[in-house]
């Protein structure tokens, strides 16, 4: 039987059509459908008010421009309802211990996964999927309609996107489409309107295509990702990309100092590593804990990072059992046992990436029916008949350093068509390199002129 490949891209995103730029073509690719983003005002930096010769501050223009991007940033998320995020612990909880859990011989692996980025992504496929298929889906991000994920999912995209220079927190989604077949125009204006998606369409397999859409995905994640992103290739047989990603750029609070980091002893289960580790004293510290762990949370510019370690004994797999370190990692809530003390920290730079293959893990969550050939249905996108999801595949990198942190995320679901494409036509050249006829008719199908060429230019 013939099958047709169908990359479902969905991250950690800015360039052609998608954020903003000319319509039209992305390498080969056509730009059918034009996403809007919002355009930031940029975070004003004392230094830039300061004039190098005389030393002197513009104090008025410097508060002048800081309100400007207070205001704009107040613009964005002013109509956010409350409780918009009501149901999504529950949800990266449930995401994140299944997603988590290590293959065999995977138990000494770094892994890295985005709740965020998945939701995203599922909202998406949710837009493109109907009957029990669809329903799957938003039982497992606990809504009860197409539409209340819409809603929600654009409350959350308006609560996470930023992107002024002081933060960086770049959403971004793009379908690409084979350009052989149909699609339902009315489905892809919903998706650049709802979520911002951008549609493309090209020829799938060819090498343009190929690169313009490596190109989008590595500048949407800052090029953290190259690596990766170079086995991103479509097929003849491909039907559809659908593309999410995820881009983090922040600095912390109160920076490390370079002058602290030393080299120091990592204990790996493989046995011991020397790497270097930044350091910081608090002399006003929280120290959070758990019956299974204890805990720091270090700040950034905006947002912040929570690290866990696992009591002597107990292995960081068994906390993401423990129901109070994924209320610990997820919730919003104040934490009871917390211990006001001078905390010495030393943090490991890292560099950690993975590459997570989401099926089992989809299907022990609920999503089966997208994976079934002779179930799925993703009509409301496509009539093109037995398409299914054949692999979800999710890679990611986070780094960690005395500066800050940044990271980027793309997930990729390859699907799969049961059923028989249309044939390729054969391909010919039509080149007018002798005489030849033509005729030109009028507005009402008359003809006008009719008439050989024999010399062009005389």
């Amino acid at each position: 039987m013939k099958r047709c490949l169908i990359f479902c891209l969905v991250l950690c995103l800015l360039a052609g059509c998608a954020a903003g730029g000319s319509p039209g073509a992305t390498g080969k690719a056509l730009c059918l459908v034009k996403a809007e983003y919002p355009q930031m005002q940029p975070f004003p930096r004392e230094e830039a008010y300061q004039d190098e010769a005389t030393g002197e501050w513009d104090h008025s223009a410097y508060e002048e421009d800081y309100e400007k991007w207070i205001h704009s940033r107040s613009q964005l998320r002013r109509d956010l309802p409350e409780g918009y995020n009501r149901g999504l612990t529950a949800f990266f909880e449930r995401s994140a211990k299944e997603l988590l859990r290590p293959e065999s011989g995977e138990e000494e692996e770094n892994r890295v996964y985005s709740p965020l980025n998945l939701y995203f992504a599922l909202s998406m496929l949710a837009e493109t999927a109907g009957g029990d298929t669809r329903q799957e889906i938003l039982k497992l991000l606990e809504s009860n309609s197409v539409e209340s994920l819409r809603e929600k999912t654009a409350d959350l995209w308006t609560a996470n996107y930023v992107d002024d220079g002081r933060v960086t927190q770049i959403l971004s989604n793009s379908f690409w489409l084979n350009e052989s077949l149909s699609y339902h125009q009315e489905t892809l204006d919903l998706l650049a309107k709802e979520h911002r998606a951008s549609s493309f369409s090209g020829k799938m397999g060819s090498a343009e295509l190929d690169r313009a859409l490596q190109d989008w995905i590595n500048e949407q994640t800052g090029g953290l990702l190259e690596e990766s992103v170079e086995g991103v290739k479509t097929d003849p047989r491909t039907v559809i990309a659908l593309v999410s990603s995820l881009y983090f750029k922040a600095g912390w609070d109160d920076e490390f100092s370079p002058e602290m980091t030393e080299e120091q002893v990592f204990y790996a289960p493989s046995g011991e590593e020397r790497c270097l580790f930044m350091r910081e004293t608090q002399d006003m510290g929280l120290l959070y804990e758990g019956d299974q762990f204890s805990a720091v949370i270090k700040q950034l510019s905006e947002g912040h990072m929570k690290f866990l370690l696992p009591k002597e004994g107990v292995s960081p797999y068994s906390l993401l059992e423990d129901p109070q370190a994924l209320e610990f990692l997820f919730s919003q809530n104040q934490w009871e046992s917390v211990r006001d003390c001078t905390i010495h920290f030393a943090l490991p730079k890292f560099d950690v990436t993975s590459d997570l293959d989401l099926i089992s893990g989809l299907k022990a969550l609920g999503v089966t029916q997208a994976f079934d050939q002779t179930a799925a249905d993703f009509s409301p996108l496509t009539d093109t008949p037995g398409t299914y999801l054949s692999k979800v595949q999710h890679s990611a990198r986070v780094m960690v350093d005395e500066e800050g942190c940044a990271g980027a995320v793309y997930t990729v679901l390859l699907q799969e068509c049961g059923g028989a494409l249309p044939e390729e036509q054969e391909e010919i050249d039509f080149i007018l390199d002798r005489p030849f006829l033509f005729s030109v008719s009028g507005i009402a199908g008359e003809t006008l002129f009719v008439g050989i060429v024999q010399h062009p230019e005389s």
